[in-house]
This record gives C-alpha cells, structure tokens and sequence, in this order.
C-alpha cells in the first residue's frame, strides 16, 4: 500500500509539539514497516539532512519547489495537480 505523509511543516525552524510528533512518527514507521512504501510530501526548500530521517527503500520524498502560501492558494482553488498520480 502507498502511503503519502504531508510532511511540510518538518521544515519549519520553529520546534512544535505537532512538528516534534510527526518527526517522531515518520521516524519510527520508516524503521518498523518494511511492507509498505511510504510517500513524503515536502515543498519550497525542504533540507532533509536538518531533519535527519533515516531513508529507507521503501520512502522517497516528493519535493515541489512552492512556497506554502502559493501551494495552500491553489489547493483551495482546486488548481494543485494530484500528489497520488506521480
């Protein structure tokens, strides 16, 4: 099964509880799920070595290089193309 794990605000230099939480999460899936493929969605400049996750065979990280602001804009317009189709 795939599995898309939004996970935008990990870029975020301010340190939240939701921010910790979802870090913590991904962190623990990636290392005990082996059986399914994990889909990260990240956008504007996402820099995956400040995070630290542990990239396994079965992630990949979807990267869209748009701001926050621009990507929710079009989201609520209906005009974001579907993140399951790449």
């Amino acid at each position: 099964m795939k599995i898309l794990i939004d996970i935008r605000l990990l870029n975020s230099h301010n340190f939240s509880g939701i921010r910790e939480y979802t870090l913590q999460a991904v962190k623990h899936l990636l290392e005990i799920d082996k059986k399914n493929e994990y889909i990260l969605f990240a956008n504007s400049f996402f820099n995956k070595r400040r995070i630290n996750l542990d990239m396994s065979q079965n992630a990949k990280i979807i990267n869209w290089h748009i701001p926050n602001i621009v990507f929710n804009l079009l989201n609520k317009l209906n005009l974001v193309p579907k993140i399951d189709s790449i």
